[in-house]
């Protein structure tokens, strides 16, 4: 057992091990254990933590049978994709913004307000107006700026189809769920979104 003399640092999260890394999202020092099992736990991590961006790069992800993700009905196309490009950049940028301007939004409210677009849209192309809105207060304040800039953004543009918003949420919601660490304050989706999508918040 190691024992430290009185008056030694000490982690501010164990209280017990050697501080050997300064935390952003705690304020203090702490062990590289504690690091490790409290990131995107109990501690909401800064996206420009130099220790987030390390395990980001070497986290391992369960892998998903891409058979089980849902809305299989919506078959999803490179060339979709590539046709539908600025919409589907537009409606990530929404998405990102939306996370940005909601105190506390995690990856796991991202899935929801992706699961209640989606049902939101897929009513909306059998000619019927139905706004699944999330049971969750967080996600259901991403859901309505996100919509309410994805609607923005058709207005403005030659139109576009119900189905082909649907399309690209469901890519959209596919990402998420393929980035899904399992942590829960995890924002590891909603960095890729601020980092690979022009219009993000700085």
């Amino acid at each position: 057992m190691i024992r430290y003399e009185i008056g030694m640092p000490k982690c501010v999260l164990c209280e017990t091990r050697k501080p050997r890394r300064n935390c952003p999202a705690k304020g203090g020092d702490i062990c590289p254990q504690c690091c490790g099992t409290s990131r995107e736990v109990t501690l909401v991590c800064p996206f420009d933590c130099d220790y987030l961006r390390e395990a980001r790069m070497h986290e391992k992800l369960v892998d998903i049978d891409p058979r089980t993700f849902p809305n299989q009905d919506i078959k999803m196309t490179e060339s979709f994709l590539v046709e539908h490009e600025p919409l589907l950049l537009a409606a990530a940028s929404a998405l990102a913004e939306g996370a940005f301007e909601t105190s506390h939004a995690y990856d796991s409210d991202m899935r929801e307000v992706l699961d209640s677009l989606i049902r939101t849209y897929r009513t909306a192309t059998s000619g019927l107006f139905y706004e699944a809105l999330p049971d969750n207060n967080v996600a259901a304040s991403v859901f309505r700026r996100a919509r309410g800039r994805i609607e923005e953004y058709r207005e403005k543009q030659e139109p576009i189809r119900d189905a082909e918003v649907l399309g690209v949420l469901v890519f959209l919601q596919r990402m998420a769920l393929d980035n899904d660490n399992e942590r829960a304050k995890s924002r590891r989706y909603i960095d890729i979104l601020r980092i690979h999508f022009p219009g993000k918040p700085a």
